[in-house]
């Protein structure tokens, strides 16, 4: 006679396993959330490592937030030529390693993508076709009222000036997002005004300081009260404390 389970000891190994199951996944969901934090974090630890090579070289001037060229814009973040710049967003391209920064950050060991912008999918809706960047430069650092460069040096308390940090925004108007459709896209600027300050590691952003402290910051206490973005609220998506932003500096 061959031998088979019984139907109770298949009902009894279908509930264990899905014991397991429900035991593991959380274990792996924190092994993600934890894994995608960690190169955040490393990335935005190369930018800021970058950023000071850059004002060793520059005087402690900052960089600026972009400039335009004969052949394109160059933004603190890389190259966009003018050809690229008049297509429509997802088919532009962008030379990351052509920015300000370019030469330093590769020196510094590179910047990847914050693998924590996947978990959008569908949702996110990409600005270049070669790549989601992820992180946000103070603007107000960039350049004074007079639109003349600041001096890292005149900032009064660098361990509070933010310098970079995970942003993005909810956009609502460039297909394929609408209004009844809002997406997550990528942005370059953190400032006090606008929401693109990203909590997206678990309602946690990443933030580099200007004094070279990368830490995470909770939209509990360091997002701006009042600023969450409620169009796409689950996106996490606000201001940051101007503490951070501007009462730091001059």
């Amino acid at each position: 006679m061959k031998r088979a389970f019984t139907l109770i000891e298949l009902l009894v190994s279908v509930s264990i396993i899905a014991i397991l199951l429900g035991i593991l996944m959380p274990v792996v969901s924190a092994v993600k959330v934890s894994s995608a934090q960690a190169i955040s974090a490393r990335s935005l630890n190369q930018l800021i490592i970058a950023g000071r090579l850059y004002l060793t070289d520059h005087s402690n001037m900052l960089w600026p937030y972009e400039q335009r060229t004969a052949a394109g814009m160059q933004y603190w973040f890389g190259f966009e030529t003018w050809q690229s710049n008049g297509m429509p967003e997802g088919q532009r391209t962008c030379d990351y390693s052509q920015g300000p920064l370019g030469p330093y950050s590769t020196t510094a060991g590179g910047v990847k993508t914050d693998p924590a912008l996947s978990q959008y999918g569908a949702l996110l809706k990409p600005k270049y076709q070669n790549g989601n960047y992820g992180y946000g430069y103070n603007t107000i650092l960039a350049a004074d009222s007079s639109g003349h460069p600041r001096n890292a040096m005149q900032v009064k308390l660098p361990s509070q000036m933010i310098v970079f940090a995970t942003s993005a925004q909810v956009n609502t108007w460039v297909y394929p997002a609408t209004p009844a459709n809002p997406m997550i896209e990528e942005f370059y600027i953190i400032d006090d005004t606008e929401q693109t300050a990203h909590f997206r590691h678990g309602g946690n952003a990443l933030a580099a300081f200007l004094d070279g402290n990368v830490r995470s910051l909770s939209m509990a206490t360091d997002m701006q009260p009042g600023s969450q973005n409620m169009t796409f609220p689950s996106a996490n998506i606000g201001t940051f404390n101007s503490t951070y932003i501007r009462q730091a500096g001059w």
